[in-house]
């Protein structure tokens, strides 16, 4: 494996128009006004030893509604990180990953008059843990355990 650093960065500008939604008696509804997408995304791979590498996307995104409010369940800011490591010539492999989600609008339902209210959903992280060995050419052992630290 070479050792180098690999950096992606990605500039995007999109409107979105007639965006499929669920009305509140869950019918698909097509909405009136547009959506505007503009952010940056920057990925990034790091390979200092044979076998050893760290990498992951960081999102940068501003998405407002036709009414220039932030779109909902669009977080701010977002990324992953991973530190992935090889041995045994390749045939077994580590991976541990952290996926952060910043804080985002959103709508809650009042259970009894489905009464909406926007609120703010806080921030979150979402730690992964996953291995596998290639026993054989046709035998694979994997281990995968989402959520490790047990996050609600």
């Amino acid at each position: 494996m070479d050792r180098k650093v690999v950096v992606n960065i990605t500039y995007f500008n999109q409107n979105l128009e007639n965006a499929i939604v669920s009305s509140s008696f869950g019918a698909p509804v097509n909405l009136e006004e547009g959506s505007e997408r503009e952010g940056i995304e920057v990925t990034a791979r790091v390979t200092p030893i044979d076998g050893l590498a760290f990498s992951g996307p960081y999102t940068h995104l501003q998405a407002s509604g036709g009414d220039s409010l932030a779109e909902i369940r669009r977080p701010e800011h977002s990324g992953r990180v991973n530190v992935a490591y090889a041995f045994a010539e390749g045939r077994g492999l580590v991976d541990l990953g952290v996926i952060y989600n910043g804080e985002m609008q959103d709508f809650a339902f009042h259970a009894f008059t489905y009464a909406q209210s926007q609120v703010t959903l806080e921030e979150w992280n979402v730690v992964s843990l996953a291995a596998h060995y290639d026993v054989t050419e046709n035998v694979l052992l994997f281990w995968l355990v989402e959520n490790v630290l047990n996050e609600d």
